[in-house]
């Protein structure tokens, strides 16, 4: 096989095994980082990884701030115990190391089926408040277009 022929369909394996696995009863199964209460009932958050150049946990507080201010509702800093909500909201971050951003990308999963997606870039090197700022832009985008297909859904309409 041609090495030109054999890397982008490596690189398609690799978005499309990320995304499979996001989904996955396991992933769904696992502990989240934090749970909160949407417009629809409440759900659990998980954060594949981190921003380059922040920690876990310095991650999930920037996440946790940007849910906060971009949502109705609250954030719940600690998850109830196993059965968790049938709603997960995954983030996750693919760093383009080239250009010095990453993209920041969300899913709402609906026991473990995707319905809603959305993504943005930032910089890694950018400051808390601006990662923040992003993350509730998302979070509102996301929260938005999932009330919008529960409408549709509760109603049959398609459009």
């Amino acid at each position: 096989m041609k090495q030109s022929t054999f890397i982008p369909g490596l690189a398609i394996a690799s978005l499309l095994a990320t995304v499979g696995c996001t989904g996955s009863p396991y992933t769904v199964a696992m502990t989240p980082d934090f749970d909160v209460m949407t417009p629809e009932g409440m759900a659990s958050v998980s954060i594949r990884e981190p921003l380059p150049n922040l920690t876990d946990a310095e991650f999930q507080r920037v996440v946790m701030t940007g849910m906060a201010a971009g949502m109705p509702g609250r954030v719940v800093e600690q998850s109830g115990p196993a059965p968790y909500p049938t709603r997960r909201i995954v983030w996750h971050v693919n760093p383009v190391a080239a250009r010095g951003v990453s993209r920041l990308s969300v899913n709402v999963f609906d026991r473990g089926t995707p319905v809603a997606y959305e993504q943005d870039t930032v910089s890694n090197g950018a400051p808390r408040g601006a990662i923040a700022r992003v993350v509730a832009s998302l979070t509102t985008r996301l929260v938005t277009r999932y009330a919008r297909l529960e409408s549709q859904a509760g109603t049959g309409d398609a459009t």
